[in-house]
């Protein structure tokens, strides 16, 4: 490996709501995220917009309207206050 390549971290499995996986895919999404802050901006609704597309079933039918809501808007202190805490904090996301 060369010593100024980037390191490569797998993009995270895709989460489709299945009781007893969510633990393993926060953890992954929180090594993908620690390897992508520089290309997030280090921002809370950057990093929960990135990880919403790793949303599948369910998980991503429950998440639909929230994140309409926030893309309509276009930013997070315009939306209702489950919206707006969900984008402001990545923790309040997980």
């Amino acid at each position: 490996m060369n010593p100024k390549e980037p390191l490569k971290i797998p993009l995270p499995t895709r989460f489709l709501g299945k009781l007893g996986t969510l633990r393993t895919y926060l953890t992954q999404l929180r090594l993908y995220l620690c390897f992508q802050q520089s290309a997030l901006l280090g921002t809370h609704s950057n990093k929960v917009l990135a990880i919403a597309a790793y949303l599948n079933n369910d998980a991503a039918i429950w998440f639909e309207p929230l994140l309409r809501e926030y893309l309509e808007k276009g930013n997070a202190n315009h939306c209702s206050d489950p919206v707006k805490a969900i984008f402001n904090s990545y923790n309040e996301y997980e």
